[in-house]
């Protein structure tokens, strides 16, 4: 048997911060993040479906979050944009998510997470979600 139990969690508190599991709650604004994806510091946005926790009798516990991914804007960014670009704004495909395959997995450690991010639809000759961290760790 490898996994003894698991349970899901409402939330989970990393860096002094509470990043709620959109599974578990009514506002997913608490679930919008940004995380670290590789060691070079490249990150991604997405969404913290699902936070769980697991064991193994001979490995231990361990509490992991389950993501979906943005799918990266493939629309040029008009001009005026690029000054609100300067302050780690990213864009995004407004209600697209990444596929399997196409970005990161789905499952984290959570101590990958640096940031909740803000989320709003662009407007101005861009048909995108723009995200901004709120505060950095």
């Amino acid at each position: 048997m490898l996994i003894d139990t698991v349970c899901q969690f409402d939330y989970a508190i990393i860096n002094r911060c509470r990043y709620h599991a959109s599974s578990r709650s009514r506002n997913i604004s608490g679930s919008l993040v940004r995380v670290q994806v590789d060691p070079t510091g490249k990150t991604w946005d997405g969404e913290l479906q699902e936070i769980f926790g697991f064991s193994q009798d001979r490995l231990g516990s361990f509490i992991r979050g389950k993501v979906c991914w943005f799918q990266r804007c493939k629309q040029p960014i008009p001009a005026s944009w690029h000054v609100i670009a300067l302050h780690k704004t990213e864009f995004w495909e407004r209600d697209l998510f990444t596929k399997p395959g196409e970005g990161p997995g789905p499952y984290i450690e959570l101590s990958s997470i640096k940031s909740h991010v803000a989320r709003m639809a662009a407007k101005q000759g861009l048909d995108a979600w723009v995200t901004i961290p709120l505060s950095s760790h």
